[in-house]
C-alpha cells in the first residue's frame, strides 16, 4: 500500500487524531510490524528495508494527512508499506489498543506468573538433508514460494488475460491496485492468513519487473 494511504486510514481509524496516527504507524515500522520499501523515480529499484534501516527513519505528514506525507531523512521516490509476516495485526484501531493500552485506560501488558513457569516443550526439529534441500529448490523454482503463488492468484483475478506492461499501468499504480484487490478479498479472510500480503518484491518478480 502506498505509504500515504496508508497514513490516512490510520489517522482515520484513530478518530482524525493526526499525532495519534503518525505516532503508531512510526512506531509499527520501527518495531517490524509494517514493512517499509521504497521504489525510486523511474521506477528503476525497489528497496525494501531492513528493521535497523526503518528505525532511522520518520513520517510525518501536512496538517492535511492526505495532501502529503513524507519520510525524513528525505528520499527521491514512492515509498509503501505493508503488514510484516511476523504481524498479527487485525485492524489498526485493534492494534493502536494493543500498543497504547493507556489510551484505552487498560492495564501496562504483563506476562502472567501462570506463563512465565510454563515449561518450554521441545520441538522435533531435525536438520535438513540433501533430499529436503533439492524438494525446496524445485518448490522455489516451479512457482517461486507460497507468497509468489499467492501474489499471481490476486494479480490473475485482476490482468486474467495477461500481466500489463509499464507502459500501459506503472509499478505504483499496479502495486497500489494489487493491494486494494488483496485487501478485498484475502484481507478479509477469517482466519487471515500468517503470510499477510506479499512484499512489492515479489508482486514486481511475478510480473517480470523485477529479477528473481
Amino acid at each position: 500500500m502506498v505509504l500515504r494511504n496508508a497514513v490516512v486510514q490510520l489517522i482515520s481509524s484513530v478518530g482524525e487524531n493526526r499525532e495519534l496516527g503518525l505516532a503508531l504507524i512510526n512506531r509499527y515500522v520501527h518495531e517490524g510490524l509494517l514493512d517499509l520499501a521504497l521504489l525510486a523515480p523511474g521506477c528503476s529499484t525497489l528497496t525494501e528495508f531492513g528493521k535497523a534501516d526503518c528505525e532511522r527513519r520518520t513520517i510525518h505528514a501536512a496538517f492535511r494527512p492526505a495532501e502529503a506525507v513524507w519520510v525524513e531523512p528525505r528520499e527521491d521516490g514512492q515509498h509503501f508499506v505493508r503488514r510484516s509476516q511476523f504481524a498479527k495485526l487485525t485492524s489498526p484501531t485493534a492494534t493502536a489498543t494493543a500498543a497504547h493500552p493507556r489510551l484505552s485506560g487498560g492495564p501496562e501488558p504483563s506476562q502472567s506468573p501462570q506463563d512465565q513457569r510454563q515449561p518450554q516443550q521441545p520441538t522435533n526439529e531435525r536438520e535438513p538433508n540433501s533430499g529436503d534441500v533439492r524438494a525446496s529448490k524445485r518448490r522455489r523454482n516451479s512457482g517461486g514460494g507460497a507468497q509468489r503463488r499467492r501474489a499471481r492468484v490476486v494479480l490473475k483475478r485482476l490482468w486474467p488475460n495477461g500481466y500489463p506492461t509499464e507502459e500501459e499501468v506503472s509499478t505504483p499504480d499496479l502495486l497500489e491496485r494489487f493491494g486494494a484487490e488483496y485487501d478485498r478479498v484475502e484481507g478479509k479472510a477469517n482466519p487471515p492468513s500468517k503470510l499477510g500480503i506479499p512484499s512489492p518484491a515479489t508482486v514486481l518478480r511475478e510480473v517480470g519487473r523485477k529479477d528473481d
